[in-house]
């Protein structure tokens, strides 16, 4: 499918719908515990192509090793005042595990070049998340010195 996975169909069944790009990225995690339980070379041979591609297309536009985007959680993003530029948690997550499968499951078919390549995209992901959690919580903890307890303040939700 161009789009990816879909999300919802029409009424007479056909995709109407693509799931965000980060929800795609459970496809690739999907996939390896197929393999992982299974051992069937011949379908991860087959369908890691297409998790590749769901999973490049989620990277193509990240941050250093973070993909941007509405946060999948919670189902209303909109009330956490999220535009698309915010680099979620959650998602992040899910990109991570996508990078560190395919470099499992590439490992696993001798694919040594696509193997170091998601290597690399895993390690800048993790690299780049660290750097970024740390910045908040130094950003939190000034915030909670500079606050008098009584008075409240607003959290961000994202990095």
């Amino acid at each position: 499918p161009v789009n990816g996975i879909f999300h919802e169909m029409t009424i007479d069944g056909r995709p109407f719908l693509a799931m965000a790009p980060p929800a795609q990225c459970l496809y690739a995690v999907m996939l390896y515990y197929y393999y992982v339980f299974t051992g069937d070379r011949a379908l991860l041979r087959e369908y890691i192509v297409f998790a590749d591609k769901l999973v490049r297309r989620a990277g193509a536009d990240a941050i250093g090793g973070l993909i941007r985007g509405v946060s999948l959680y919670p189902d209303h993003p909109e009330d956490l005042e999220q535009d698309g530029n915010d680099l979620s948690v959650f998602n992040n997550s899910i990109y991570f595990q996508a990078l560190r499968t395919l470099e499992r499951l590439h490992g696993e078919l001798g694919d040594a070049d696509e193997c170091e390549e998601y290597r690399q995209l895993a390690e800048r992901t993790r690299r780049d998340f660290t750097i970024r959690c740390r910045q908040r919580i130094f950003r939190r903890a000034a915030i909670a010195r500079s606050t008098p307890s009584c008075t409240k303040h607003r959290s961000p939700t994202n990095f």
